[in-house]
């Protein structure tokens, strides 16, 4: 079964219609380090700026932003639509800025719109609500027929925000509708098309993008990350993938990722961030094995114990952290293996 992060960069698209054109998320592995900034860099880190008190740099940053948002969307900025897409600009900066993109958001909104604050805080809230639900509900959704899915989303917005709900989505409805469900569709056949490269998926996928929205537009509607999180979730990928010595994959991932668009940084960045992904698959292999070789010596206290030091040769600092999680009954090393995402 597949992650329900699914729902995160391309099928956002796919399931929601976007937010006035669009919206555009990176997925995160729980296991791996905060995501470093993927944009062009900025004068001024924030995350330094607040670090060294350098509140003047800070301040700057804040008011280039608020600038520009009242420059973009200070006309309209009454309306639900437009408050909905600074969900987008949000967003982008958690991107950008993992740390403090949000504080810098809320402080140029604060600059920009004082008077407005309040209530396009409140309706952060809200999509936070309704993306996390489109998550929670994503193969419930993906199962739905055309009409009983678009009754269901509907449910939900005017749950969260009321008549707003039509203010924000608004008429591209009908016509979003149709070009996800078109995704969506190419989407699943692709998943099952084992008799595809994985190039040949990246190059049918992104013709069926830029026919849907446009050349222009795709670029702007669908970011390589989010093309990433698709195709590295497919079964026939996977199988491919999977089927490859570790330098071969690690080469393949690689050069999937240029052809998807993803800087040369990007890309080597997530070559050195899959090579640690690997080694700790490898590591909690080991690890598995020989707990179910303890599992067969020791019970009780002293089965807790030999695993502790197990853990501990093992996983060092993070032991208590794996220790918790097996309590739970979460075994993160029995979950299944994503070449390229996990």
């Amino acid at each position: 079964m597949k992650p329900t992060k699914l729902i995160s960069g391309l099928l956002v698209l796919v399931v929601t219609g976007g937010i006035a054109g669009y919206s555009t998320f990176l997925s995160h592995d729980p296991d791996s380090p905060a995501l470093e900034k993927t944009t062009a860099a900025a004068p001024v880190d924030v995350g330094e700026a607040v670090e060294t008190g350098a509140s003047t740099a800070w301040d700057q940053r804040v008011s280039r932003l608020a600038t520009r948002l009242v420059s973009d969307y200070g006309d309209t900025i009454d309306e639900a639509a437009t408050q909905a897409y600074l969900y987008v600009e949000r967003e982008k900066l958690a991107d950008a800025y993992p740390r403090d993109g949000r504080v810098l958001f809320e402080a140029a909104v604060a600059a920009a719109f004082p008077d407005r604050l309040s209530s396009i805080m409140a309706l952060m809230a809200g999509m936070d609500r309704y993306h996390q639900w489109l998550v929670d509900q994503e193969l419930t959704l993906r199962a739905m027929p055309l009409m009983q899915r678009q009754a269901a989303l509907w449910k939900q917005r005017e749950a969260i925000f009321g008549t707003r709900a039509s203010q924000i989505w608004g008429e591209q409805e009908t016509v979003a509708s149709k070009n996800a469900d078109a995704i969506r569709e190419e989407l699943n056949r692709l998943d099952q098309a084992h008799e595809l490269t994985p190039e040949e998926i990246v190059h049918q996928l992104g013709i069926t993008v830029d026919d849907l929205y446009g050349l222009e537009a795709a670029g702007q509607l669908v970011t390589p990350q989010a093309l990433g999180q698709a195709l590295f979730t497919m079964e026939s990928v996977q199988a491919d993938l999977a089927a490859m010595a570790e330098e071969e994959r690690l080469q393949r991932i690689a050069s999937l990722r240029r052809q998807m668009g993803y800087s040369e940084e990007d890309v080597r960045r997530l070559e050195q961030l899959d090579r640690q992904r690997s080694q700790r698959w490898q590591d909690g292999e080991a690890y598995m094995a020989e707990r179910r070789q303890l599992g067969r010596q020791y019970q009780g206290e002293q089965l807790e114990q030999a695993l502790d030091r197990l853990r501990q040769a093992h996983f060092g600092n993070t032991a208590p952290t794996i220790a918790k999680e097996e309590q739970q009954g979460f075994f993160r090393f029995q979950r299944e293996r994503r070449y390229g995402l996990n």
